[in-house]
């Protein structure tokens, strides 16, 4: 049996450094054996996915076949190579051709209607006809994981029959290692009374538009100034209309190692978000030891708890109000209990070996012997 790990199709946002993570996994697990069941194991990897990983030579050195492929969504549709066992980390993907058993994870809450609903009539950005096709393509898959119990059981109604498993979310071993406090220089920090910090890819639902509204809305309440660092690419920021807002300083893409620097220098992480199946940058934040102020959403309220500042992604007058609360709130109530949180999770590695687990319970249980109501939590 061979088994083929599949992250070609990810170009872009933080599932590329979550993926990269978990294949840093990968030597350790084949050198503790919890791989053994598979005679061969190929890896594909987009370039941005293969920037950010820290053992790509030592994924060689294993006899792990190592390939770099950017896919691309329809009508540019590609062949797949054929395996036993086709683990897509995150799904769908836009190959075709033939696999034994294919496993995918799940992180995309447009696909599956309920999962969306609360907050489409925010987001406005459901393409039709481009979910339709996505929702085509999961079909193809005999079993999925997902970071939360509430996606899983949208997903296992969405798909019934299919198995489905809860792994949760965890930040990249580098979080771990990294003092809280590093004040390695990355950027200068803006000159403004209040410095927040927001990485995300220019997608609406990210709610880039509502940054300058809410340090308004903040001026007014304190009168000190507000400044949001952004990682958006240029086309995003005029897309957006955000070129020259005072509220914003954009410094473009960043890689995984800028990113701990990148907390300690700002506030917080201010997280606007209306539509998230479990985002990982919340956890970094708290990771780092900074406060998050976050949309008040069903995901966020679910994954994150007690340990962030909700606020109304509507209104800029109540997220300012939020962002107040947190930089006047007692850190030793607020931020060291939410990295202990976030420290109770599952490690990188500890996530990659429930993945690991995942795919030898899929060949167990093989492509059209599914059971549903049978899920729960791996590991």
């Amino acid at each position: 049996m061979d088994l083929q790990i599949y992250c070609g199709n990810l170009q872009h946002g933080g599932i590329a450094v979550q993926a990269a993570s978990f294949l840093d996994q990968i030597p350790a697990m084949v050198e503790g054996g919890a791989l053994k069941a598979f005679d061969r194991i190929l890896v594909k990897t987009s370039t941005l996915v293969a920037r950010n990983m820290d053992n790509m030579a030592l994924m060689k050195s294993c006899g792990i076949d190592v390939k770099c492929w950017d896919d691309r969504p329809f009508p540019a549709l590609g062949i797949r190579q054929r395996s036993g066992l086709r683990l897509v980390y995150s799904g769908p993907d836009y190959l075709i051709g033939w696999s034994g058993i294919e496993l995918a994870g799940f992180a995309d809450a447009y696909i599956a209607p309920r999962v969306a609903k609360l907050t489409l009539e925010r987001a406005k950005t459901l393409d039709g006809w481009k979910r339709s096709f996505q929702r085509l393509m999961l079909r193809k898959y005999d079993a999925f994981f997902t970071e939360t119990e509430w996606v899983a059981e949208q997903l296992e109604e969405f798909m019934p029959g299919h198995l489905v498993r809860v792994i949760p979310n965890a930040p990249a071993d580098l979080f771990r290692l990294q003092p809280p406090h590093d004040e390695q220089d990355v950027l200068r920090r803006p000159d403004s009374d209040v410095v927040l910090f927001y990485p995300a890819r220019g997608y609406a639902h990210k709610n880039h538009r509502r940054i300058p509204g809410v340090a308004r809305a903040f001026e007014r309440l304190t009168g000190s100034r507000m400044t949001v660092i952004t990682t958006l690419r240029d086309r995003e920021l005029t897309n957006l209309g955000l070129h020259r807002q005072p509220a914003i300083h954009n410094i473009g893409e960043v890689s995984v190692d800028q990113l701990p620097a990148l907390y300690s220098c700002s506030d917080g992480l201010f997280f606007p978000s209306l539509l998230e199946v479990s985002s990982v940058t919340p956890l970094e934040a708290m990771m780092m030891l900074r406060p998050v102020i976050a949309a008040d959403t069903v995901y966020n309220r679910i994954n994150y708890r007690e340990h962030a500042f909700y606020f109304d992604p509507t209104d800029d007058n109540d997220a300012a109000h939020a962002i107040l609360r947190a930089l006047e709130s007692d850190t030793s109530i607020t931020l060291s209990p939410a990295r202990a949180f976030v420290l109770s999770l599952p490690t990188a590695q500890e996530r990659a070996l429930m993945v690991a687990d995942l795919c030898l319970e899929t060949l167990n249980v093989g492509p059209g012997d599914r059971q549903g109501g049978a899920r729960g939590s791996a590991g």
